[in-house]
């Protein structure tokens, strides 16, 4: 190696062994010092690149990246799961290539499988939080970034396959009933996979120098491109801070113009008060001495009316704002009250037998289609005579039939309107009765209440005033008139007691009977 190239070595190594970073802070320096080394080597001789590779191996830098950097939880660290994905494709690559000495059995036994077991827990781990995340598409991407250096190592190490689904098989679908499968799997993957030899090793290298080749082009190429799209990037910053500095000095002008404003109005208002205060003065100078006295009370009895007119004001407008809220109460209350008693009369009429409407006969039955139906019906019996009953005798029972169907409406027609009325008559009952049972007593009686229990019919008034009267006239009797089986008689009810004449008058009332 060059001497750039083992001084800045010489940093990594000693930036991996240190112990005052934390580890969480060093991953990001030990990639971005990797990224450095391998862009400058991989444009020189391979023989470099894989004298560098070794040297990684001997210091024991391959060994912290899989042993210690790939199991850190990078959610702490800086770059996230991305820093992980990049220090995976570097180790990948790191370990395909290396020009090893004699030291192979410790790369092959020990480096090898621990790289691969640190890279298919960061894949399994990238999946977990993808699945996790609802299907996060950067975990995805960094998962197939993962697998890609998986399938790159084992490409060039064979023997690794072997080892990685032996590990695999035996911790996953070991003890699920089918061992002695996973045991014969397993011999055949030891019996047609051989273990490497070190003359295996010779043929990938011309395909590991090619992908060197290519992958030092490509970086060549990402470099070229981001130093050519540079001064586009700066003209794109300059033009947002010019943009910036545009909009903080309209903002500042915009409030010098508010500020000015605010000064102009209140010099204007000054200016108006002191105008008014200088003809004040002048007509208090052309008022006569006895009058000044008289004008400057009514100067302050206009400006004391002028405080309770916006005093006044100020109060009314918050009582109306209560009252507002308390006559949108009302109606609210109204409206449900309302929706309420629609929906009690949809509910009694639901439940109320249904009642039936008299016939009205067809409906668009004319004069004259009844007389060509009548003439179609007697053509029909002319046509065709009936041997049973004779023409007149037809027309005997037609008449009959009508005559009952004529009677049957009317009947009907009379006890539907009994019916109705029967009804009408017990809603007014159970109506009185209620009123009846929540009357309040007569300590507490108004005239409203009293009101309420007048009869609208006249005879059940004039009645209930006879009524009235004649217990007015029984309580005026000597006492002496009163004995006897105690019941209160008058002149005017001599015949109560016989027959009952006052239950018939009082059914004949609410029945509607003569």
């Amino acid at each position: 190696m060059s001497l750039a190239s083992k001084d800045t070595d010489a940093g990594l190594r000693a930036l991996v062994a240190s112990t005052n970073i934390k580890p969480e802070q060093k991953v990001p320096q030990v990639l971005s010092k990797l990224q450095d080394i391998l862009n400058r080597i991989s444009v020189q001789d391979d023989g470099e690149l894989g004298a560098f590779k070794n040297s990684l191996f001997s210091h024991g830098i391959l060994q912290y990246c899989a042993g210690v950097a790939l199991k850190l939880n990078y959610a702490k660290v800086e770059g996230g799961y991305a820093t992980a994905t990049q220090l995976a494709e570097i180790l990948s690559s790191c370990c395909v290539g290396v020009d090893m000495g004699g030291d192979t059995e410790a790369f092959h036994r020990q480096l090898l499988p621990s790289v691969t077991d640190s890279l298919l827990s960061l894949a399994s781990r990238l999946m977990n939080r993808a699945l996790a995340g609802n299907g996060q598409p950067e975990m995805f991407r960094f998962f197939k970034k993962v697998m890609g250096s998986v399938c790159w190592l084992l490409k060039a190490h064979g023997h690794l396959a072997t080892q990685g689904l032996e590990g695999m098989i035996g911790r996953e679908w070991r003890g699920r009933g089918f061992d002695e499968d996973v045991d014969q799997l397993i011999k055949l993957l030891h019996r047609e996979v051989p273990k490497p030899a070190d003359h295996t090793e010779t043929w990938p290298e011309e395909c590991v120098r090619a992908a060197c080749v290519i992958q030092a082009a490509w970086r060549s190429y990402q470099t070229r491109r981001r130093v050519k799209n540079l001064p586009r990037a700066v003209r794109s910053l300059q033009r947002s801070f010019r943009e910036r500095r545009w909009r903080r000095a309209q903002q500042a002008q915009a409030v010098c113009w508010e500020e000015e404003l605010r000064l102009k109005l209140c010099v204007r208002r000054q200016r108006a008060r002191r105008e008014f205060h200088q003809k004040q003065l002048q007509l208090l100078q052309l008022l006569p001495p006895g009058q000044v006295q008289q004008y400057l009370g009514e100067v302050e009895r206009q400006a004391a009316i002028q405080i309770q007119r916006v005093w006044r004001g100020h109060r009314e407008r918050r009582n109306f704002q209560q009252r507002r809220n308390t006559h949108t109460q009302h109606r609210a209350a109204v409206v449900l009250q309302r929706t309420v008693l629609r929906f009690l009369k949809r509910r009694r009429a639901e439940k109320a037998p249904p009642s039936l409407s008299p016939w009205n006969g067809p409906r668009g039955l004319t004069d004259s289609r009844r007389a060509e139906l009548k003439r179609e019906v007697e053509e029909h019996i002319a046509l065709h005579p009936s041997s049973v009953v004779s023409l007149e005798g037809s027309r005997e029972l037609h008449a009959q039939t009508q005559a009952l169907l004529l009677q049957h409406l009317q009947g009907r027609e009379a006890e539907l309107r009994e019916h109705t009325h029967t009804h009408a008559l017990l809603a007014q009952i159970n109506t009185d009765l209620e009123l009846l049972l929540n009357a309040p007593s007569l300590s507490v009686a108004t005239v409203t209440d009293c009101d309420v229990f007048r009869s609208r019919s006249a005879p059940v008034a004039a009645r209930a005033r006879q009524s009235h009267n004649a217990l007015l006239q029984a309580g005026r009797l000597p006492w002496w008139k009163m004995l006897g089986d105690g019941d209160i008689t008058c002149p005017e009810s001599e015949s109560a007691h016989k027959d009952h004449r006052l239950e018939a008058e009082f059914n004949s009332l609410y029945l509607g009977r003569s």
